[in-house]
């Protein structure tokens, strides 16, 4: 076993091969000095990657540059670092059960509006129609959501430290992204629902 740093606690953790060890030691090193850049980039990042394979795997792709600058757009509006200050809040609940349940009742339907309304708007919707899109859209999104993101969130509650929580969840969210992103980019006037606020959010 070996003893890493977490906040002001030594945790330890089953040790790894020596390259791995030492990429994590300064992965862990550099969340503990760069908290909101680490966990806004790699959320940022990872919902690039997402939208850009989703573009790319899309019927509606007109152009990889194109494709690249869309997916940019997107992950900017998907991946504002407000996970950060949210979980911190949420830690302040003693059972993963109440953070969970606050997570998915109200910050997930809160972050999933803007990106959903935000998106609309890049797109080149007016305000009427994306708010129609919307109030169309935003219940069946959630539902949808709400089949995976509670047990996913309750897992990181429960078994990672605070640190690590945001960037775990943009990883979980990776995948459910790239789902998204093929649905949305397949239907030419459909709003786009790039969840990563929808998990790494929360």
């Amino acid at each position: 076993m070996a003893l890493l740093k977490d906040g002001n606690k030594e945790v330890s953790y089953a040790r790894l091969p020596s390259p791995l060890y030492g990429l994590w030691t300064k992965i862990s090193l550099t969340i503990d000095e760069y908290p909101l850049l680490s966990n806004s980039g790699s959320s940022f990042v990872l919902s690039f990657l997402s939208a850009a394979v989703g573009q790319w795997l899309s019927d509606e792709v007109e152009g990889f540059s194109g494709s690249l600058g869309r997916a940019l757009i997107f992950a900017l509006v998907a991946a504002p670092p407000l996970s950060v200050y949210w979980y911190n809040f949420l830690d302040q609940f003693s059972n993963n059960l109440a953070r969970t349940a606050a997570d998915q009742l109200c910050w997930q339907p809160l972050m999933l509006s803007y990106s959903m309304l935000a998106t609309s708007l890049l797109q080149g919707h007016g305000l009427s129609t994306s708010w129609e899109k919307l109030k169309t859209d935003l219940w069946g999104t959630l539902l949808l959501g709400w089949t995976f993101w509670p047990f996913a969130q309750y897992m990181n509650q429960r078994f990672l430290p605070l640190r690590l929580r945001v960037i775990a969840m943009a990883v979980v969210a990776f995948m459910w992204d790239m789902y998204y992103s093929v649905q949305c980019f397949q239907q030419v006037t459909g709003i786009s629902t790039l969840v990563h606020d929808e998990i790494s959010m929360g």
